[in-house]
């Protein structure tokens, strides 16, 4: 199953929390925030006589041998750094370094959600700084963030075959769509298919021809049935995302006098019976 990490944004390598002293010793520093950001202290030696940032999203305040330190929520993708400096008099200074964090939000989850026919709900724990909303033009399909945790509800599908539709996940680093399938292979996929196999008559002429075909299950595996032939195409079902593919190298029984097997490539000059040959697509 491939996971999907979700809209982060933040560097935390980027911290640097340096303290450049001149003049005056700073006896104690916490300056290295989160993106919502908050309040600290820079405790100096002296009584402090004027303290000020060079950057608007700083404001400092300053008591004796203290000076506080606030920043404003940082909604930018890409953390930020400014220095904040602090005299005691008009020679005697030093320079601290201010750094915070950009906002962060990460979401594990299937790159697409497969869900049974049957009305049910799945949910993904969120780590986000500032929240994500959720949305879904699809009536089937309910997506609800609350308390750190996302949830998808879905409705009982009766249509008789699989259905497939979406949701938005927005943050403050942008907007993902997120699929969701609702299938049960007995009920929507099990049953009588066409098969089109492009050949070459003996006049090196193409022909399309269709026949019928079913896809079964028997045991742990899945064939391709062509008809009453007796030729059953091997096939692997991917469950999570919903699909079949043929491997290469594959028997498929015997036609008349003739052994049946897949051969699949690239293209007619790259045909290989590896196994790791395969042709893949998806149901609709």
């Amino acid at each position: 199953m491939g996971c999907l990490s979700l809209l982060t944004a933040c560097e935390k390598g980027d911290i640097t929390n340096d303290i450049d002293t001149h003049s005056v010793k700073v006896l104690e520093a916490n300056t290295s925030f989160d993106a919502l950001g908050g309040t600290d202290s820079i405790y100096v030696e002296g009584n402090v006589t004027h303290a000020y940032a060079n950057a608007s999203w700083v404001k400092t305040q300053t008591k004796g041998n203290l000076v506080t330190v606030t920043t404003e929520p940082n909604r930018d993708l890409q953390s930020r750094h400014t220095t904040v400096v602090i005299k005691t008099s008009d020679v005697d200074s030093t320079v601290v370094a201010i750094d915070q964090l950009g906002p962060y939000t990460q979401l594990d989850m299937p790159g697409t959600i497969v869900m049974d026919d049957e009305a049910g709900s799945v949910s993904y724990k969120v780590v986000s700084t500032f929240g994500i909303k959720v949305s879904s033009s699809d009536s089937w399909i309910t997506p609800k963030y609350e308390h750190g945790a996302l949830t998808i509800t879905t409705t009982k599908n009766d249509e008789g075959h699989l259905r497939r539709g979406e949701f938005t996940i927005e943050s403050e680093a942008g907007k993902q769509k997120v699929k969701v399938v609702q299938v049960n292979f007995d009920k929507d996929l099990k049953g009588k298919y066409y098969l089109q196999i492009d050949e070459t008559d003996k006049n090196n002429k193409q022909v399309t021809t269709l026949y019928n075909a079913s896809l079964e299950k028997k045991g742990d595996a899945y064939v391709l049935k062509v008809g009453n032939s007796g030729v059953e195409v091997p096939v692997i079902y991917d469950a999570d995302n919903v699909g079949l593919s043929i491997a290469s190298g594959q028997a498929a029984g015997k036609f008349k006098q003739y052994y049946i097997g897949t051969v699949v490539g690239a293209s007619e000059s790259k045909l290989s019976l590896s196994p790791s040959n395969l042709i893949s697509g998806e149901f609709n």
